[in-house]
């Protein structure tokens, strides 16, 4: 996949991406609300190799897209995508972003050009997003795409320290169609 935006273009993961990958990965700040913990240097080698020739599409399998600011050749966050197991249709999501790089809109204009290509071109009806309560920035992010909040689900994963409670957000295309007019 290689798409473009004003600013930024949206992108399998590549080898050279590593030192970038591995500086925001590994920040326990940007892994705070992840699914995952600080990357080694190792854990980030393979998890870029595993997944750098990755098509998206496969049901109930994770596609992970680098974000590159374009001019700069640097990768700056990356997104997850990831078809639902027994409909293709509804596509989870997820995104990291090097702190460095937040709070300029970069995620903002990468997760719309990603939205528009899935309900687009990929025929996608419904995209969800399921995010930590306490990820203030990223429930900003997503309810100014206008994403609406479906559920809350409490004491819903242990973080190895206690439970945590999140937030279900979605968008069907028709609303999605509706709110980018």
């Amino acid at each position: 996949m290689n798409l473009m935006t004003d600013r930024l273009k949206i992108r399998n993961l590549r080898d050279e991406d590593l030192d970038d990958f591995l500086a925001y990965r590994s920040d326990p700040e940007v892994c705070k609300f992840q699914g995952y913990e600080p990357y080694t240097r190792t854990e980030a080698e393979t998890h870029i190799d595993r997944l750098k020739n990755g098509a998206f599409g496969d049901a109930g399998k994770w596609t992970q897209l680098g974000i590159e600011l374009v001019g700069a050749n640097k990768l700056i966050g990356d997104i997850g995508l990831k078809p639902e197991t027994n409909d293709a249709r509804i596509v989870e999501f997820g995104v990291s972003m090097s702190r460095k790089y937040q709070k300029h809109g970069y995620a903002t204009e990468a997760l719309t050009g990603i939205f528009d290509y899935l309900f687009t071109e990929k025929a996608v009806h419904r995209i969800v997003g399921i995010v930590d309560v306490e990820n203030t920035s990223v429930i900003r992010l997503i309810e100014r795409l206008k994403f609406r909040r479906e559920a809350a689900f409490l004491e819903s994963y242990w973080d190895k320290t206690m439970w945590r409670d999140e937030f279900l957000y979605a968008m069907l295309k028709k609303d999605w169609k509706i709110n980018r007019q």
